[in-house]
């Protein structure tokens, strides 16, 4: 597999630490509405580690998704359940951001998500 950049090289409030260790995971969903005031969930997969990271953030227009992130125990990490229940309980908590048809539309793309690609 070639050395593929960061998904999160286009935050820049990431930190150089967050960026390199992410090297290599792909991008698999992220839920989430962003207009004045936002919230959003952004779940990666690692095919190093064969496990799903994500991230969950609100903010405002001030400050952007990933300001937090310093190093990877800021990811949640599991396996594919864990990050359907993840997504569940930001919709659940987020309604305002998650609308029920975005989250079964997320739920979807997880679904069909294939790992060994």
């Amino acid at each position: 597999m070639p050395d593929l950049e960061s998904p999160l090289s286009g935050h820049f409030y990431c930190s150089p630490e967050v960026k390199e260790g992410t090297r290599g995971w792909r991008e698999v969903v992220a839920l989430g509405d962003a207009i004045y005031e936002w919230g959003l969930i952004s779940v990666y997969w690692s095919p190093q580690n064969r496990r799903y990271f994500w991230h969950a953030d609100t903010g405002c227009s001030c400050n952007g998704w990933g300001e937090n992130l310093t190093s990877m125990a800021d990811f949640n990490d599991g396996d594919r359940n864990a990050v359907r229940s993840a997504l569940r309980g930001f919709a659940q908590e987020h309604p305002y951001y998650a609308s029920e048809s975005q989250l079964a539309e997320a739920l979807n793309t997880l679904a069909n998500f294939k790992e060994d690609q």
